[in-house]
């Protein structure tokens, strides 16, 4: 794949709705239906790894963003889910994309399902990996642990992440591992 299709080296495009300017990259081979990923709570663009990203680009056309309010696009961050599907259905469309699958993590499930609900004219297909359904039993329900870590003061962004997502705080090969899969770690 040429350099010019990696994740990494995507530049930061921007694209105007009636609810934001959204920031996002695109890459990969251009085909007809592109694969547009959800993030996770906290996640931007840059929380995605690209050894998956630019795996998938080999044969799709992939298209990361950040939601309203979220990274670098504007807008006001929605409370709800159905608000964030919205967003993301205003994203969509800013790029007169008739069609999309979307692949997501965790929160980004949540999206997506609603999305599917909200607009199914443009969803082909969902690839749910690591979610659950919008008001699943105990769904809302935040662990103290994962409390702990959220609102740990003076833990950097990447502390929060690695320790919530890898499991890391005695695991010295697990944080090196979730070093290595964000792109900041690369």
């Amino acid at each position: 794949m040429p350099r010019d299709y990696l994740h990494q080296t995507a530049p930061t495009r921007f694209t105007e709705s009636t609810r934001a300017r959204f920031a996002y990259r695109t890459f990969g081979v251009q085909v007809k239906t592109p694969l547009i990923f959800l993030q996770h709570y906290t996640g931007t663009t840059d929380n995605w790894d690209p050894v998956l990203t630019n795996y998938l680009a080999q044969k799709r056309s992939v298209i990361l963003f950040d939601n309203a309010g979220i990274g670098r696009s504007t807008g006001t961050t929605p409370d709800t889910i159905g608000a964030m599907a919205r967003d993301a259905v205003s994203f969509i469309r800013s790029l007169d994309l008739p069609l999309v699958d979307l692949f997501e993590f965790s929160i980004g499930g949540m999206v997506a399902q609603e999305i599917a609900v909200q607009s199914p004219e443009v969803v082909r297909r969902l690839i749910l990996a690591g979610s659950a359904a919008q008001g699943g039993e105990n769904i809302s329900d935040i662990s103290d642990q994962a409390k702990e870590i959220l609102f740990r003061p003076n833990a950097t962004f990447e502390e929060r992440i690695l320790d919530l997502f890898f499991f890391t705080q005695s695991n010295k090969p697990g944080r090196r591992k979730g070093l290595a899969s964000s792109h900041r770690g690369t």
